[in-house]
């Protein structure tokens, strides 16, 4: 009898032991979950490349925040089939999506023209300021497209940029200061509000810190005086930077009739800014 008890003894602490061994080697228990990728929120443009024709050239920027497995968000987008205004401010379009793992799938659109973008992004890591993959295109000019795809975190742009201007027409001698300040937030067309100064100088005027605002959309800005009653010139300028380099941006300088000083006005060209750092 004796012997019976000790083997059930045994037994039942041999059975502890397993137990216990499974559940320190984790046997049995259901995997960790997979943590997703995350994105920085703020200005991202996103340029998306043609692999069809290298000069067909997709580019949207506006804000873009991430929620969970969720993006959204409010973007302009300029289309070889948009018309100029695709960069006014008041003209945006939602950015949607949502996050897997390491991947980003997002779509932006229908624009004026009807241009419809899907991009699948990729990137690794937590607040990530840049992601890579491709798009599909529908509707731009009534032809698919595809191709590959930079999206870049677009830092501030607040700060002093000069740069001599390449006429086209009017005055020689251009020379443009401007002092410009980001707002932090986006406003409700996902652009972020620029204020500042301009400096404007020709052969024949100069044009000391006129007041100047814009807006900046991904890559994208845009400036202008508007009070021309009250200003001695009438300044405009867009363009945009290659990201993640923000140490220039390229475009055109246009002044127009309207300001207290004439001449200043009927200067156009070309011009590339540099961020000053003195």
């Amino acid at each position: 009898m004796w012997l019976m008890k000790r083997y059930a003894t045994q037994r039942w602490m041999f059975s502890i032991l397993v137990w216990s061994l499974m559940n320190l080697s984790g046997c049995g228990s259901k995997p960790a979950a997979q943590s997703s990728s995350s994105i920085a929120s703020g200005n991202w443009s996103i340029v998306a490349t043609s692999a069809n024709a290298s000069n067909r050239i997709f580019t949207v920027g506006g804000s873009i925040a991430q929620n969970g497995a969720s993006l959204s968000g409010k973007v302009h987008v300029l289309a070889p089939c948009e018309a100029p205004n695709a960069s006014d401010p008041n003209q945006s379009v939602v950015i949607k999506g949502t996050v897997s793992g390491d991947v980003f799938d997002l779509q932006a659109g229908p624009t004026a023209a009807g241009t419809m973008l899907t991009f699948v992004l990729s990137g690794e890591g937590k607040s990530l300021q840049s992601l890579k993959g491709t798009f599909t295109e529908s509707d731009d000019c009534g032809l698919a497209d595809q191709g590959t795809v930079t999206a870049v975190l677009v830092p501030s742009v607040s700060g002093t940029w000069a740069a001599p201007g390449t006429p086209s027409a009017g005055h020689s001698g251009v020379i443009v200061w401007l002092g410009l300040k980001q707002d932090p937030t986006s406003n409700e067309s996902g652009a972020y509000n620029l204020n500042g100064v301009v400096t404007y100088i020709n052969a024949s005027c100069e044009a000391d810190a006129v007041p100047i605002s814009g807006y900046l959309a991904g890559s994208i800005l845009s400036i202008g005086v508007d009070e021309s009653s009250t200003n001695p010139v009438v300044f405009f300028a867009t363009g945009s930077f290659t990201p993640p380099n923000i140490s220039t941006f390229a475009g055109e300088y246009q002044t127009k009739d309207g300001g207290t000083l004439p001449a200043c006005a009927g200067d156009k060209g070309s011009i590339t800014f540099e961020l000053q750092t003195d």
